[in-house]
């Protein structure tokens, strides 16, 4: 069951009839869309086989250490001098290079085969993107299976770009907005003072069922943000309610990056070494971190708190458990099953009859997986579908199995 299956318990907007393409996950970043009945498999990179099984279609992504002016000229330094060489080595070129500011594109004659390229790219903070689409078809060249690679390859989408276009349609909306973080589908953005996070994940997915609703979907989202921030901002001076509080699980990196933001004065505790909680105030439509100068209007303790959450997370979230082939899943609302972690009374071998000692992955907020120590082609699937979920997923947690010890609870598995 991958992640995607979870938000499926989620009331999504259904793809017309007529549309016959499909949006999957390229990578934890990125979209891309296909035909609906095209077979795809996430391995060590994304592959799609057309239903005869006489094309396939692999897709990698790699990063430039520098940022560049993409463009006509761009392409042509990175892709023409390889296109050559691929023409010295024997593959017999079947047509010019189709070149522009977005992409480029190339078709070869390979033993046996068909092969067509095309390539497009992406300035991002750290460096550029490049995608690399490669279609491998039996029988003759096809100009309409180029075309088909060019109009797969021009759907490809950040999630950024989605975050973006949220961006720009809600300060639009109130230009009082301050936009404080952006990364993959979370916005953190302030009113009025009162920060608030959103996430886009719920958008996204109905995004992708329904790609032509774009700005509708945006729209809605983006009033329902605004709507529940205008009420939490003419009530600014309320201190968050005990029953308001809940448990989010987060990363070593995720705490690294909070520790680099000047005046960040969110509270966290550690789990173990990579794991660490969190405490969210859940809002009408949204939530945000709890502060330390919020706990203090509280008054509670750094324990009180902790209790109160978990107490939340008990009385507040429906959970339930699916008992997979070789392992089990702990299925609740998608965000908070990681969350589940820190419940004792969970982790029992009544609960989870396992072999050995419990072992879980978390690979992101919304999946939390369970097998046992001794239990080798379990630890090994659990490994495998981790590596998948955080290739697809934009709240990644660890890419760690935890082992549960009697006196030290959860810690990284050896």
């Amino acid at each position: 069951m991958g992640i995607f299956d979870l938000f499926k318990k989620k009331k999504t907007i259904s793809a017309p009839v007529l549309d016959i393409y499909k949006r999957y996950w390229l990578s934890n970043v990125a979209t891309i869309e296909l035909p609906e009945e095209w077979e795809v498999s996430y391995i060590d990179r994304f592959q799609a086989k057309s239903p005869n099984g006489k094309s396939i279609l692999t897709i990698i992504t790699y990063k430039d250490q520098e940022q560049a002016h993409i463009n006509q000229a761009f392409f042509e330094d990175l892709k023409l001098d390889f296109y050559q060489e691929y023409q010295e080595e024997g593959f017999e070129p079947l047509d010019e290079p189709f070149i522009s500011d977005q992409y480029i594109g190339k078709s070869f004659l390979g033993e046996n085969e068909i092969q067509y390229h095309f390539t497009t790219a992406k300035n991002e903070e750290n460096g550029v993107l490049v995608t690399e689409f490669l279609l491998r078809s039996e029988g003759e060249f096809n100009p309409q299976m180029r075309d088909f690679l060019h109009k797969v390859g021009q759907s490809l989408q950040y999630v950024s770009d989605f975050s973006r276009l949220f961006v720009e349609k809600l300060q639009k909306q109130n230009t009082a907005i301050d936009i404080t973080f952006v990364e993959g589908l979370e916005v953190r953005w302030t009113l009025a003072g009162v920060e608030t996070t959103t996430f886009l994940d719920n958008a996204y997915a109905e995004y992708m069922n329904w790609t032509s609703a774009l700005d509708e979907i945006l729209d809605r989202y983006v009033t329902a943000a605004i709507t529940s921030k205008e009420v939490a901002a003419q009530q600014i001076d309320d201190i968050p309610t005990n029953e308001q509080i809940l448990p989010l699980v987060k990363d070593r990196k995720f705490i690294e990056q909070l520790n680099n933001i000047e005046g960040a004065q969110v509270l966290y505790d550690p789990i173990n070494t990579e794991l660490f909680v969190i405490y969210a105030v859940n809002g009408q439509d949204a939530f945000r971190y709890l502060t330390e100068p919020e706990l203090q209007q509280m008054n509670l303790s750094r324990e009180e708190l902790k209790i109160v959450s978990v107490e939340n997370l008990i009385n507040q979230i429906e959970v339930g458990l699916q008992e997979e082939e070789n392992y089990y899943l702990l299925v609740a609302d998608g965000n908070f099953e990681a969350s589940f972690l820190l419940i004792p009374e969970v982790w029992t071998k009544e609960n989870f009859p396992v072999q050995g000692n419990i072992v879980v992955a978390v690979p992101s907020r919304s999946v939390l997986m369970v097998t046992g120590s001794q239990e080798t082609e379990s630890i090994k699937l659990l490994k495998e579908k981790s590596k998948e979920i955080l290739a697809n997923s934009n709240h990644i947690i660890s890419d760690k199995l935890f082992e549960l010890h009697q006196d030290e609870g959860f810690v990284v598995m050896n």
